[in-house]
């Protein structure tokens, strides 16, 4: 899945800009908790990239324990 943008989405740079520039000038300098984005329909206030390096976390996390397993598991034959 690719990060959520929530309200953000289908708006272009220029509105964007304009409507949340404190949001925008996180977005761009790659500042996680500074960048903010609502969610209207639910009325949440999201942070996007924090969202996603959690996510992205979390997939490695998974990895990382399946690789382990597996080389477990080829060590158990080995013996």
């Amino acid at each position: 899945r690719e990060i959520d943008q929530y309200d953000w989405q289908g708006q272009s740079y220029s509105e964007l800009k304009r409507q949340f520039p404190e949001s925008w000038r996180a977005w761009e300098k790659g500042i996680p908790d500074e960048m903010k984005v609502l969610e209207t329909a639910t009325d949440i206030v999201h942070y996007p990239l924090l969202e996603m390096w959690e996510r992205a976390d979390r997939v490695w996390s998974e990895i990382l324990d399946l690789e382990k397993k597996q080389q477990d598991d080829d060590n158990e034959k080995d013996r």
